[in-house]
């Protein structure tokens, strides 16, 4: 059965605008072409036109009305998503709770925050274990970070109970005060029970912090008495057969890190100094040369470890090349050696050997043919 097509023929009638007031004032943003995502249906404007199908029910309808009720719907959307915004917040039950799916926001009574943004994590505390002077650098760092390592020098200003006080001066001691409990409150943090229960003031922070200093990093008496073992350590300090650079540099480094905390500072250059004497003789004459072309009361200690790698490196890589030609040459005498076999003749051990050609030997010094060291 063959179908007629007609051609699709309707009428548009052509009325006056009528502006569409919101329910609501649009809010108003100033942002820059390039944070808007959709750019292209910004900047170009395509005429479209809608046809929808035909519905009994709107017929005699007020198209602004429509329209005003489909802008009432979006506005229980803007209720929804401010409830959504305000219960992110921390907020336990939205000011305004939405008129529908509730239960949406009533998944998790109360609501708790399951993961937290790394903007907003407080750094680990450092835990007290027993090595003070590590601890005591840790820690100091920590609370200079905090701006709180002034209460720990200076203490929080002691005030007369009769002085009177400004409101700006008032005002100053109550923020340090508050500034005092806050890293008290990181001192209890990094010191265990056992180790509080032996600090009797703990008033202040300074407080804490010169017992603990006290009680672990010694006396005067101790101090100097390490101090005159670590000398004599410094002293005979060399380096040893097969220890590398790095080694010994770490046990240097150490020892002198040590009587830094005991109340002597080496400097750079004494340690500087004190590592090339004590070199292995393998080292001669790079030290001879560091010496002759460096000033050593400008030479960092990071520019001698480096320059000293540098060296270590070298000698390491030409130990491998001699023992690779070592065996390479010993493979080729072995080869040739037997009993009645290959280029021998005859029954018996070392019988008519064929004589040793040393024009094709290299020597493992020089590298030049004809002879072998």
């Amino acid at each position: 059965m063959a179908s007629s097509s007609s051609p699709l023929v309707f009428s548009v009638k052509r009325c006056a605008p009528e502006f569409v007031r919101p329910t609501n004032p649009t809010p108003r943003e100033v942002k820059q072409l390039s944070d808007i995502d959709d750019q292209k249906g910004l900047r170009f404007q395509v005429p479209v036109i809608m046809f929808y199908p035909n519905n009994p029910l709107m017929k005699g309808k007020d198209t602004v009305k429509v329209i005003r009720e489909a802008d009432a719907d979006n506005r229980k959307l803007m209720i929804f998503l401010n409830a959504i915004s305000e219960m992110a917040q921390g907020l336990a039950v939205p000011s305004l709770l939405p008129i529908w799916q509730r239960e949406l926001l009533n998944a998790r009574s109360p609501p708790r925050i399951t993961r937290i943004h790394q903007e907003y994590e407080e750094p680990a505390i450092t835990k007290f274990d027993g090595y003070y002077d590590h601890w005591a650098m840790l820690m100091e760092n920590f609370l200079r970070s905090k701006e709180y390592w002034g209460l720990v020098e200076n203490g929080v200003p002691a005030v007369a109970e009769d002085a009177i006080l400004r409101d700006a001066q008032r005002k100053h001691i109550e923020d340090q005060q508050l500034k005092d409990l806050k890293a008290k409150n990181y001192l209890f943090q990094a010191l265990d029970r056992s180790i509080l229960k032996t600090i009797l003031n703990k008033k202040t922070t300074k407080d804490i912090w010169d017992s603990m200093k006290q009680k672990f990093q010694g006396t005067t008496r101790v101090k100097r008495e390490n101090l005159q073992a670590l000398r004599k350590e410094f002293e005979i300090l060399h380096m040893k057969s097969g220890e590398t650079v790095n080694e010994y540099f770490s046990r240097t480094l150490a020892i002198a890190n040590k009587m830094k905390v005991n109340g002597e500072d080496k400097g750079n250059t004494a340690v500087v100094e004190k590592i090339l004497r004590s070199m292995t003789s393998k080292f001669d004459y790079v030290v001879c040369y560091i010496e002759e072309s460096k000033d050593l009361d400008t030479l960092t200690i990071d520019e001698l470890q480096s320059s000293l790698l540098v060296h270590e490196q070298r000698m390491t890589s030409h130990v491998l090349e001699e023992e690779q030609a070592l065996k390479v040459t010993h493979g080729d005498h072995s080869g040739s050696r037997g009993r009645g076999h290959g280029n021998y003749r005859g029954k018996g051990r070392g019988r008519n050997r064929r004589s040793f050609d040393k024009a094709t030997v290299e020597c493992y010094n020089c590298h030049k043919l004809g002879h072998f060291a």
